[in-house]
């Protein structure tokens, strides 16, 4: 992990028990500066302290960006805890927890002041989950490692220039990885994804025979171009160019090569950069056919086709802004417990309704925020999940549409209508029996559209459906407990993928304070490929708890 920090002009600082020689040759020959501070974590004060004063000292301005990586641990003989003895349990809870805290305590305090990004990432694992016998202190260490990282997460997002904290630990999805903007490639965000899965699951690289890839800036590149880039050879590929649809048609894709025996682990994985201008190349290259059939009118861009499809909405069912406000506000009340979230503030429907205009009837908080990432997922059979060890879900059911209602002159309908009773009908439950829902959110009026489509109400009731229920992940009908995208951020394709890695963490118990309290099912959703009147590709999966 050292070397993979050591990269030109990055100062790094190294705490261990004794310094690496080979670490200071990669570190000249990388151009970076290295620091070797030895310490023993088992009595982690000093050390921690020698730190928030080297971080106090430095002049401002000298570094664009600060992290912290707890990666330390002791793992205590495999033995029941009655025949361990008291001093090496001491140790495994000082080194693994204790130090971690402390560390991050100065850390935190040593760049109060700063106002560039800061993160720290507790390493952690699966077992700080699921218990194992003969290793309870290092069981008990990493649980409290996510549970600390958890609690000072929801602190620093209440700050205006708070840190980003985050606990990563081994399962079937990768921790998301966004920021606002990036100078790095698509190529760089999916090869951390898969990395994150190769770490978190503890599967070597050959392992992973089925690939799934969908991202816009990834070009001229596809699926088969990654597969040479990252090492990979799988004998099953699939490109998914289908956009905010791309990870429930992922999913479903992947579990049939999966039931078929054409693979037996897929990572299915979406990724796309965001810098000054690629919003704009990516509008432009999007469709020739939506661009040569809306650039003469002076429209480009989702906004004004979403501002079409909101106001017929408004106009044929009595729709008010404050509705749509209300699926935005309940969003970001969600997002608040999310430490990757791009909006860290809370959002009032006064506050929505006040908004400068964009595209009438579409405001500012109406719109996604692009920001740049990655989101994965593996998929597998329960059977090798079990035997993995892995927190894992069941695929219950799965539908997929393309180019649905055609005859429609403005979109008021869905895919998902013409599929959904074949969707339960696989599931074997009915919409009253989901716990939440992930919609896909690229405007408000989509959501609606999905809450009708999807059978919750009746066509034309989304506003008095929105006026009745409470949508945080505490309320009456959970929806987007990430926050989505209109919160979270949009990181281009793996946007499409939100949904679903945050539907695995509910129902792993990774969700944190934005758990759905007893969730046993989950649905979510997916909406892609705009074109100059519509999105054209439509999908949706039932997720449900292992048993």
């Amino acid at each position: 992990m050292a070397r993979q920090c050591l990269a030109d002009g990055q100062h790094l600082i190294g705490i261990a028990r004794q310094a690496n020689p080979a670490l200071t040759l990669a570190a000249e020959a990388g151009g970076a500066t290295l620091e070797q501070w030895t310490a023993d974590l088992a009595d982690a004060g000093a050390i921690a302290q020698r730190l928030e004063h080297w971080l106090q000292a430095q002049p401002d301005g000298r570094f664009s960006r600060a992290v912290l990586i707890n990666n330390a641990g002791v793992i205590a003989p495999l033995r029941p805890l009655a025949a361990i003895s008291p001093a090496d349990t001491v140790r495994a809870l000082r080194v693994g927890l204790e130090a971690a805290m402390l560390l991050t305590t100065a850390f935190l305090a040593g760049t109060a002041g700063w106002t560039v990004p800061r993160q720290v990432l507790n390493i952690s694992s699966g077992l700080g989950r699921r218990a194992m016998a003969g290793s309870a202190s290092y069981c008990a260490a990493k649980a409290g490692m996510d549970h600390f990282s958890r609690c000072v997460a929801l602190e620093e997002a209440a700050k205006p220039h708070g840190a980003r904290i985050v606990s990563l630990a081994p399962g079937v999805i990768a921790t998301p990885f966004h920021e606002r903007y990036s100078t790095r490639g698509a190529h760089w965000f999916i090869g951390q994804a898969v990395k994150g899965l190769l770490d978190g699951s503890g599967l070597a690289k050959d392992q992973i025979d089925g690939l799934t890839v969908s991202s816009f800036s990834l070009g001229p590149d596809t699926a088969v171009g990654v597969t040479q880039h990252l090492g990979l050879s799988p004998r099953w590929l699939d490109h998914i160019p289908t956009g905010g649809a791309s990870g429930v048609m992922a999913l479903r894709r992947a579990a049939r090569a999966v039931q078929a025996g054409d693979a037996d682990v897929v990572a299915c994985v979406a990724a796309d950069t965001n810098h000054v201008d690629s919003f704009r190349a990516t509008l432009g290259a999007f469709s020739h056919f939506a661009r040569d059939a809306s650039y003469p009118y002076g429209s480009g861009g989702p906004n004004s086709i979403f501002a079409f499809i909101t106001a017929n909405y408004m106009r044929t069912f009595g729709a008010t802004r404050a509705d749509f406000g209300r699926i935005a506000v309940d969003q970001r009340s969600n997002a608040l417990n999310n430490p990757h979230a791009m909006f860290k503030k809370a959002l009032t429907l006064d506050e929505y309704l006040a908004a400068r205009p964009i595209s009438d009837p579409i405001h500012l908080y109406d719109c996604v925020m692009p920001c740049a990432g990655a989101e994965a997922f593996l998929v597998m059979s329960e059977e090798r999940a079990r035997d993995l060890g892995l927190p894992h879900v069941l695929v219950r059911g799965a539908i997929e549409r393309h180019n649905a209602y055609g005859d429609d002159p403005v979109m008021v309908r869905g895919g998902w209508r013409m599929d959904r009773d074949d969707l339960y009908a696989q599931a074997d439950v009915r919409p009253a029996d989901i716990d939440f829902i992930q919609t896909y959110d690229d405007y408000p009026v989509i959501v609606m559209l999905q809450f009708e489509d999807l059978g919750f109400c009746d066509k034309g009731d989304g506003p008095a459906f929105v006026r009745a229920h409470r949508m945080t992940h505490d309320g009456s009908f959970p929806n987007n407990t990430s926050g989505g995208q209109l919160s979270a951020g949009q990181a281009g394709a793996a946007g499409g993928f939100l949904g679903m890695t945050e539907a695995i963490r509910q129902l792993t118990d990774q969700a944190g304070p934005r758990a759905v309290p007893g969730a046993q099912l989950g649905l979510v959703t997916g909406f892609g490929m705009v074109v100059y009147d519509r999105c054209l590709c439509t999908g949706a999966v039932v997720l449900g708890r292992s048993s």
